[in-house]
């Protein structure tokens, strides 16, 4: 059995690269011909038992080839996925909404998101029809397709294997937080801080530790969670690193 795994770019650092090869793990494991196709060429550590095309590749697909779309929003070309012999998974893993760019960056960015999300919502509809079924990452990811009508709706967590220590480290008697993420207005960080105001009346002796990169198009985003631990006077306790 051949299966193949449609991607904008298999990267190592994020949650659909860690998904996907987990998926070809797995499939490793069961002896299936384990393949990849991306717009962007594999720049990553080198998989066991991977075949690595790109969409330029010319590949002889059947109807027993099984096709795997990782989706998190317009990027990766559908019609190339529509159009393939074999039948077809939509792997459903997020579309971040416009609604979090909107006061948080350049008029210009929020526009380029906002048709962003709106073309991701009319390819989800097209893909709906074409697609056996939809793997979702998350039971609100499932909900999200709840109106799209796919043939059969599954909920199938991130495919990773953590490694667990078996040695406990101390418990920390502050009752800190530690959060690591990008400085990006879709996760929320003026959330998490706001929360800790109310943690810290609780448990006085606590600091949050925010940990991450500031992204060149959101340093205004950045400026006003600096701008929010002012005024909530939690200088000092969020810790930026």
């Amino acid at each position: 059995m051949r299966i193949f795994q449609h991607l904008d770019e298999l990267k190592d650092s994020d949650g659909v690269g860690n998904d996907a090869i987990g998926m070809h793990t797995i499939f490793n494991s069961l002896g299936w011909d384990s393949n990849f196709i991306t717009r962007i060429p594999r720049r990553g550590n080198n998989l066991a038992n991977a075949n690595f095309y790109t969409l330029s590749d010319s590949i002889k697909m059947n109807t027993n080839d099984i096709h795997i779309l990782h989706y998190g929003g317009q990027g990766y070309p559908i019609s190339n996925f529509i159009n393939l012999a074999g039948k077809k998974i939509f792997r459903f893993h997020n579309i971040t909404p416009a609604d979090y760019f909107k006061n948080t960056t350049t008029p210009e960015i929020y526009a380029s998101m906002f048709r962003f999300e709106s073309l991701s919502y009319l390819e989800i509809a097209t893909l709906s029809i074409v697609s056996d079924a939809a793997w979702c990452d998350s039971p609100f990811n499932a909900y999200t397709l709840q109106s799209f009508n796919f043939k059969k709706t599954e909920i199938l967590p991130i495919c990773k294997k953590y490694n667990i220590s078996s040695k406990v480290a101390a418990k920390d008697k502050q009752n800190n937080i530690c959060f690591v993420g990008r400085f990006a207005p879709q996760k929320k960080w003026e959330d998490l801080i706001t929360f800790f105001k109310l943690w810290k009346s609780k448990h006085p002796n606590s600091k949050l530790y925010c940990i991450g990169s500031i992204i060149g198009a959101f340093d205004g985003y950045f400026h006003r969670l600096t701008s929010i631990t002012k005024s909530l006077g939690l200088e000092g306790d969020v810790i930026f690193m």
